[in-house]
């Protein structure tokens, strides 16, 4: 049975030590998490210097550190975060086919929003050709880990001045800015909908996509492997800019 947490903000080490800890144990799991502070993710295979102005973030103070799962460059502020994580029996058992199980599981929440958003590409879901989720996957032995972003609202100066784009990227998709790709609950619909009303769509929709399911809460173990992960890998400059 899917075990569903309604989560609170964490700064980015432990956020992303406790989707590691959730990866690492035996648990189908729906977490639903935001950022405190305004923090930077970096994807598992990319070169940090070509993706983030680390000199502007630090000099702000904008927190940052590397995923285990791939995909790219990301700055959570104004977001509702979700993390799955599960047995490839049930979550796909290969990326391809997880992707394709877990985005629609996330495309049906946003209609129930009033949002028709669509699949594009491998792992990102967008409205009128622009990105609203961003999603990235890691894998241990049996177990997926699926993780994504889902914008609210943007400061598109902010995102601006952190993330880079890659030049190839830039001129294969006539990007100036990296905000360019981008759109969020707010431009689309007006206004945010209430936090609750949101959570409540990707409950419903949940519980269409995996059956049964309860809100549940993190035990001790999770908590206190994911303080470690956070502590001995998040925060360490050799973890963060071993690309």
């Amino acid at each position: 049975m899917l075990r569903i947490i309604i989560d609170r903000r964490h700064d980015p080490y432990f956020n992303m030590g406790l989707d590691e800890a959730l990866l690492l144990g035996k648990t189908f799991t729906l977490r639903l998490y935001g950022w405190e502070p305004p923090s930077v993710t970096l994807g598992y295979f990319q070169r940090i210097n070509d993706f983030i102005n680390v000199k502007k973030c630090e000099e702000l103070e904008i927190p940052f550190t590397r995923r285990i799962s791939g995909g790219g460059a990301v700055l959570h502020m104004y977001e509702l975060t979700y993390s799955i994580v599960g047995h490839k029996n049930i979550l796909g058992k290969w990326p391809e086919e997880s992707f394709e199980i877990i985005l629609e599981f996330i495309v049906d929440a946003l209609k129930k929003l009033g949002i028709k958003a669509k699949r594009e590409g491998i792992n990102d879901i967008a409205y009128n050709n622009k990105k609203i989720s961003g999603n990235a996957q890691a894998r241990r032995e049996d177990r997926v880990l699926q993780h994504g972003t889902i914008l609210l609202d943007i400061d598109r100066e902010i995102m601006d001045l952190l993330l880079k784009i890659p030049g190839i990227k830039s001129e294969d998709k006539k990007l100036e800015r990296v905000s360019d790709r981008v759109t969020s609950i707010k431009e689309i619909l007006g206004k945010i909908p209430p936090r609750t009303i949101i959570i409540s769509a990707f409950i419903e929709s949940a519980l269409e996509h995996f059956g049964k399911a309860y809100i549940g809460s993190l035990n001790e173990y999770e908590i206190s492997m994911a303080e470690e992960l956070a502590n001995e890998k998040y925060k360490k400059r050799e973890w963060i800019f071993r690309k």
